[in-house]
């Protein structure tokens, strides 16, 4: 006999209901929570809604919109356009936004293998930023009162310049430091990439050898990989205390914004987890990535004539036109002197010749050709290195070396131009 007691009649009915909806599946609409932690409606409506539905019809004599269109009504209200829900894509968007400004700083300190926090440099940012600013303000404050303007207005003066000078320099600093470690991250990551194919082929060959694969990394370093050698001895080590030797080469390929690095640590990974031969691994990996420099290097060196051509033209040819309009300017001012004009009209209509007083003096113009071949080299210089290496970074040089030269030829031009015409005029 059975413990359990069958029920009967509407009680067996009954359990059996119960027993359907328990065992019923819940769907994922029902189930599923949105991102701000609230249940999704159902597609189907309630029963409970049909009552008032019909009502809305009786009254109103009209059909009721699609959901999609009473959304597209409600929120474009004026006072609900702000109340409109955020997709999921877009917060994922904002917040990776948000988390980008918030750790750029630390991105780059990284990179460039600094141990900083960045806290601690946006500390002594703003120190800096405030301690010149209030030492430019209080001297410029003083100055103005020592020289007849009243108290009220040097402390005015001074409050102004203290907010203003403080906000400038921290973004200028700010600026120009992001500036140097895009530089130094860029110039680290060079310097690997260029000697990492040959340490890979060291690599490889310690693999053939018969050496385990952190023993081949120890012993392929050498005091010419320079900032290599450092990595992979600080591998070496971690893989020595007990640190997996898979985690030790990510953390090091997270160091350095290289996609070369980056890739090939990725296949030397895969490698070890499959089992595979790592010398025939290693050797193709260096052997694409010797490719790949010998491709950039024919590239610059077959459009090596349009460098040749912006380089002559910045250097040579526009300081010798802006120091020969330079020149004339000077002569053009002395013959405008030297001559004397009739003051009649009828006189100045029977010369062939018209004149009109310059009105742009030799220093102002003089200034002017300085400010514009400083751009122009500028500009020249990032064109060069853009079509050498394909990066401005990589001849940051360059813009030093086309700014001076051309400057100093456009002086030279200037005091042998001037010796030239000084025999005629």
């Amino acid at each position: 006999m059975s413990i359990f007691k069958k029920p009967k009649g509407n009680e067996h009915l009954a359990t059996k209901e119960s027993a359907n909806t328990v065992s019923k599946p819940v769907s994922k609409t029902e189930s599923a929570t949105n991102i701000f932690g609230r249940h999704k409606p159902s597609k189907k409506p309630s029963m409970e809604l049909k009552p008032s539905m019909e009502l809305f019809e009786e009254s109103n004599g009209k059909t009721p919109h699609s959901k999609t269109e009473q959304k597209k009504r409600f929120f474009s209200k004026p006072e609900m356009r702000h109340k409109a829900p955020l997709t999921k894509k877009q917060i994922i968007q904002k917040l990776e936004k948000r988390k980008i400004r918030r750790h750029l700083l630390k991105y780059y300190l990284q990179k460039c293998g600094f141990e900083t926090e960045p806290e601690s440099v946006r500390d002594k940012l703003l120190i800096t930023s405030a301690i010149i600013a209030f030492i430019a303000s209080t001297f410029y404050g003083g100055y103005l009162v020592a020289h007849g303007a009243s108290v009220i207005t040097g402390i005015t003066i001074f409050f102004t310049l203290l907010i203003v000078g403080f906000v400038v320099l921290y973004l200028l600093i700010f600026f120009g430091i992001f500036i140097v470690l895009d530089f130094t991250m860029f110039k680290r990551k060079s310097e690997l990439e260029s000697v990492l194919a040959d340490f890979l082929q060291l690599t490889s060959a310690n693999v053939h050898a018969g050496m385990t694969l952190d023993k081949a990394l120890w012993y392929a370093v050498r005091p010419r990989f320079g900032v290599l050698a450092k990595e992979i001895e600080s591998v070496a080590k971690e893989t020595a205390s007990g640190t997996p030797l898979e985690e030790s080469l990510r953390k090091f390929a997270s160091k350095y914004h290289s996609t070369v690095l980056q890739s090939s640590v990725s296949l030397i990974i895969e490698g070890l987890e499959a089992g595979g031969e790592m010398g025939p691994l290693l050797n193709r990996i260096a052997s694409n990535i010797k490719e790949n420099q010998l491709m950039v290097r024919e590239m610059a060196a077959n459009v090596s004539t349009y460098t040749i051509f912006i380089s002559a033209a910045t250097i040579f040819a526009a300081p010798l036109l802006m120091a020969l309009s330079y020149q004339l300017l000077i002569v053009i001012n002395k013959l405008s002197l030297a001559i004397e004009m009739p003051t009649t009209t009828s006189a100045l209509q029977s010369l062939p010749v018209a004149f009109s007083k310059v009105n742009i003096t030799p220093s102002q113009f003089r200034i002017f050709a300085i400010i514009c071949l400083s751009v122009t080299s500028l500009f020249s210089a990032m064109m060069v290195s853009i079509i050498k290496s394909g990066d401005i970074r990589a001849s940051l040089k360059n813009i030093v070396v086309f700014i001076v030269a051309t400057l100093a030829i456009f002086l030279l031009m200037s005091l042998a131009l001037r010796g030239v015409f000084s025999t005629f005029f």
